[in-house]
């Protein structure tokens, strides 16, 4: 390829661009609000983050 030619411009996806940057934080959030205590506890606060961790893990 010379100088002078440039490469097809790419043509951009849209939602499929959102959704893989901002799903797996999306599946965190839902997964701890799901997880977290009624009540103040830190030790089930601990728990939920883990559990949210995990699911971003696995989303990712």
């Amino acid at each position: 390829m010379s100088e002078h030619e440039s490469a097809p411009a790419k043509k951009g996806s849209g939602w499929l661009n959102v959704l893989v940057d901002y799903g797996p934080l999306l599946v965190f959030l839902g997964v701890y609000r799901w997880n977290a205590p009624a009540e103040p506890n830190p030790a089930d606060e601990i728990l939920a983050i883990i559990y949210g961790t995990g699911a971003f893990m696995a989303a990712a």
